[in-house]
């Protein structure tokens, strides 16, 4: 696992999130609503492609700030290395 994948473990795992590894595609989901943050990162120069936020449900008040805070750790993390 690369560092840049690790960071992202470590973000969501501060926000009670559960983590899947499939090949090169990650998937994260938060424990009391089931979000999907899925990360496609490319093989051999660690760079990483955001995927999306998926969840099941229609989307409610609390659901959309969750997915705020998701992006803009995202997106802070990503400015933090380069990418």
């Amino acid at each position: 696992m690369n560092n840049h994948i690790r960071d992202l473990y470590t973000i969501f795992l501060k926000y009670n999130a559960s983590a899947r590894q499939d090949g090169n595609v990650i998937t994260l989901t938060h424990m009391l609503k089931t979000y999907e943050f899925i990360v496609k990162y490319a093989l051999g120069d660690g760079k990483i492609e955001y995927l999306g936020i998926v969840r099941a449900g229609p989307p409610r008040k609390e659901d959309l700030r969750w997915q705020d805070i998701l992006k803009n750790y995202y997106y802070k993390m990503v400015k933090r290395l380069h990418i």
